[in-house]
Order: structure tokens, then sequence, then C-alpha cells
């Protein structure tokens, strides 16, 4: 079954100059057939994103520039923020007093 990550490593071999994008195509094609059965959000939301992209070249909205641009915008690392927030001190008979931390995790992309 195909996964995000293996995607992400074809792409990285076009980028490299390594991988052609027909070679790219004639690979994933047949790869992504059932991705859906994988489970992974992030594979399929990656398929999904890559179809459109060949469509798009396919009905000549995006030349094959366009298409290696793109592709390669999906090598681009997420951005992950982390808050840290303070909680108030809970007093209690049974433990320590010692304040607590929480972390709030927001992803961007």
């Amino acid at each position: 079954m195909i996964s995000a990550h293996e995607i992400r490593k074809k792409i990285a071999l076009v980028s490299a100059g390594k991988l052609s994008l027909n070679a790219f195509e004639d690979w994933f094609v047949p790869n992504s057939w059932n991705v859906h059965k994988s489970g992974s959000e992030d594979a399929i939301d990656l398929v999904s994103t890559i179809h459109v992209m060949l469509s798009e070249r396919d009905d000549r909205l995006l030349n094959k520039s366009e298409l290696r641009n793109r592709l390669l915008s999906l090598l681009q690392p997420e951005t992950v923020t982390l808050s840290v927030l303070e909680v108030p001190q809970i007093v209690s008979s049974f433990g320590s007093s010692a304040p607590a931390t929480l972390l709030s995790v927001a992803a961007q992309s």
C-alpha cells in the first residue's frame, strides 16, 4: 500500500533530477489506485491533490514546469506551533501543590 512518505520520497527524486515527471506519473498512477484502503488521511489527501494536478496538466491548465513546481511544493515542511500554558496551582491533601504545565499544539500548513 502506498504511503505519504513513499510519495514524498519519489517527489524528492523528481526534485533532485533523478526521476522524470513521466516516470513519477508511471509509478504514481497504478500505486495510488487503492490508497483509500490504507486508512492514512495524509496519504489519501496527498494522492487526491496529485490527481488534481495531473488532471489540470491533462486539461492544459498546468504546463510541465508548473506541474513540477506544484509537486515540489508538497515537500515543504509543515509548521507546528507549541504554546506553553501555565495552569493555576492545585492544592490537595493527597499530593503536592506544584504548578502544572500544559502544551497547546496547533498545526499549520
